[in-house]
């Protein structure tokens, strides 16, 4: 069995730079849906806007003066309010790029004082300080450039009890580095660490559609496929393959719909399309959450079920690599989920109701069928998945179904030809709003290029 239930303090940062490197994991990694699109719509050049700036701030000050590398941030004190002589901003920030896939490197805060503006890190230390600015510079969604940092500026901190938390996040974060820097914490499977908002999402207390409920004769099931549109760095990727004849084109066309960085594990099977691929890649820990619109819409969908409304949740997946790039999920959010391995992990995941999200492969799911796993909603990462798991399509407690497929490529040309018969309803954009809010596609259709859904009625 391979379960986690995790903590607070020990599996709870709030920064780092995107990674997916299969050897590793972080838990730091997940932010909402809002600061999602902020940060996938990448940086302007700001530097004519801001053209004079400090010099750099000493690379170990820390929040307040005197500190030092080994007290890091201090507690604030009872009565204590920061908020008296200063605004304090959440932000995003990252170091200066070139490269086509930018990314943010952590979170921070910008904490405007007078004619003056300090940007930390997430463990409080100083970053860089702003002296010319105007006004109309510092407010929510503004870009700007501190010390060669590109910065972008999140929510106002407007409370006393905000800049509490904030503080006791930035001395968490800074005992983990400690900890970490005297190899005191070991990460466990698979680096996903990303930049991520502070605030839950923004759709908190609203009604669970009626979809899911059920009626007076049975269980209403809604049943999706998700046809959703590659990143930019898989449709690269495709375009580079599109005029190979390789008999394994298709195999490395199949993982990177998954998400890139899976070729990470796999491609030195293949040393020709090796050769033609690499150069053409950005590093492995270099890939994150926008480079694949399966992976990005897979978050996007727990931050939702599981996060917000606190619903149990089933992740098929073909491999293990695919799961593992969920794990960090779960950290970051302090979210208890297990790997379905045997009979004796279904009962825990049933009874338990703190364990939110089980993942399991397609592997294991035939080998312990017949499985029962107390779920409404159920996410299919494959295709091949649904292919090889009819006895969960037709547990009465899945009540919303989601299988991912990306499209343009061999993943579509197979649903077509296999899965779509006329049960099925084809919806395409413009999508209505109660489309969206009806099926849990809110907030996601900037990735869906069409879906084809059917309802069942399972006689209870």
């Amino acid at each position: 069995m391979f379960m986690c239930t995790s903590s607070p303090g020990i599996y709870r940062q709030i920064a780092g730079t995107v990674k997916l490197n299969l050897s590793l994991v972080d838990d730091n990694c997940f932010y909402s849906p809002s600061v999602r699109k902020l940060a996938k719509r990448g940086a302007q050049d700001v530097r004519d806007i801001v053209p004079n700036q400090a010099p750099r701030s000493p690379p170990m000050q820390w929040g307040s003066s005197g500190s030092s590398h080994k007290s890091g941030p201090r507690q604030l004190k009872p009565g204590e309010n920061p908020l008296e002589d200063s605004r304090i901003f959440h932000v995003l920030w990252r170091n200066p790029s070139t490269r086509k896939h930018k990314i943010w490197t952590g979170n921070g805060t910008l904490v405007v004082t007078g004619s003056r503006a300090t940007l930390k890190d997430e463990t409080g230390k100083v970053l860089g300080i702003l002296t010319r600015f105007g006004p109309e510079q510092i407010r929510e969604n503004e870009q700007l450039e501190i010390d060669l940092k590109e910065v972008e500026i999140q929510e106002e901190i407007t409370t006393v009890e905000e800049c509490i938390e904030v503080r006791n996040q930035e001395i968490s974060n800074w005992c983990r580095k400690i900890d970490e820097e005297n190899g005191h914490l070991v990460s466990p499977l698979i680096d996903v660490t990303r930049p991520q908002k502070r605030i839950m999402l923004m759709r908190k207390g609203a009604p669970i559609p009626p979809s899911i409920e059920c009626s007076s004769f049975g269980l209403n099931i809604t049943d999706c496929i998700c046809v959703l549109n590659p990143a930019e760095l898989q449709c690269e990727i495709m375009q580079i393959l599109a005029n190979e004849t390789s008999p394994d084109v298709e195999t490395i066309q199949r993982i990177v719909c998954d998400h890139p960085v899976l070729l990470s594990n796999t491609l030195d099977q293949f040393p020709t399309l090796k050769e033609l691929l690499l150069p053409h890649l950005p590093a492995w820990h270099d890939m994150g959450l926008y480079d694949s619109g399966k992976f990005e819409f897979g978050h996007l969908m727990l931050d939702y079920i599981v996060v917000e409304r606190n619903q149990k949740c089933v992740l098929v997946a073909n491999t293990n690599d695919c799961l593992k790039l969920f794990v960090g999920y779960c950290l970051s959010w302090d979210i208890s989920y297990i790997q379905i391995l045997e009979a004796d992990d279904a009962d825990r995941f049933n009874s338990d109701d703190e364990m939110m999200l089980a993942l399991i492969t397609v592997d294991s799911l035939l080998t312990l069928d017949p499985l029962f796993l107390n779920s409404k909603f159920l996410i299919l990462y494959n295709y091949e998945a649904r292919e090889k798991m009819d006895q969960l399509l037709t547990v009465k407690t899945h009540t919303q179904i989601f299988t991912l497929i990306t499209a343009d490529n061999v993943e579509e040309s197979e649903v077509l030809q296999k899965a779509i018969d006329p049960k099925w309803k084809l919806i395409k954009p413009p999508f209505s709003e109660e489309f969206l809010q009806m099926n849990f596609l809110s907030d996601k259709e900037h990735l869906l290029k069409s879906v084809y859904i059917k309802h069942n009625n399972i006689k209870t």
